[in-house]
């Protein structure tokens, strides 16, 4: 009887103890960086405007198929989304035909498990046509 009621106790130990191990590792979410930038070809509106980027960290999952989100700011200090795609396998996504919309955008990914979300750095795109 006392050493089945000790096996259980270290059986109970050894799994509290594994237990606390995972949540410490799952706790921590990696990095995530997002870039943006706007790509034209000289005309406002034209057939190969767009938004590209890059999604970038440490781990794979958090590169891989995230969705990333473009906001363009709107009405006030809002900003709304415009654009999304996926990433690839390499973390690299584009918009195709950015059509005629100017102002301030940025890009951004939100968290998932064992990542962290991003925003990237506000770009204004009217200057790529100021001549």
């Amino acid at each position: 009887m006392k050493a089945t009621l000790l096996a259980a106790l270290g059986a109970l130990i050894v799994c509290g103890g594994l237990g606390l191990t995972a949540v410490a590792v799952a706790g921590h979410a990696a990095d995530t960086k997002v870039t943006i930038r706007y790509s034209n070809t000289g005309q406002p509106g034209g057939p190969d405007d767009s938004f590209h980027g890059k999604l970038k960290s440490d781990k794979a999952k958090c590169v891989r198929h995230r969705k990333v989100n473009v906001y363009r700011l709107g009405g006030g200090r809002e900003y709304h989304v415009v654009y999304s795609d996926t990433t690839n396998r390499r973390g690299r996504w584009r918009t195709d035909n950015a059509l005629d919309l100017f102002g301030k955008f940025y890009a951004a990914t939100r968290r998932i498990a064992g990542c962290k979300g991003a925003q990237s750095e506000k770009i204004d795109n009217r200057s790529s046509f100021a001549r």
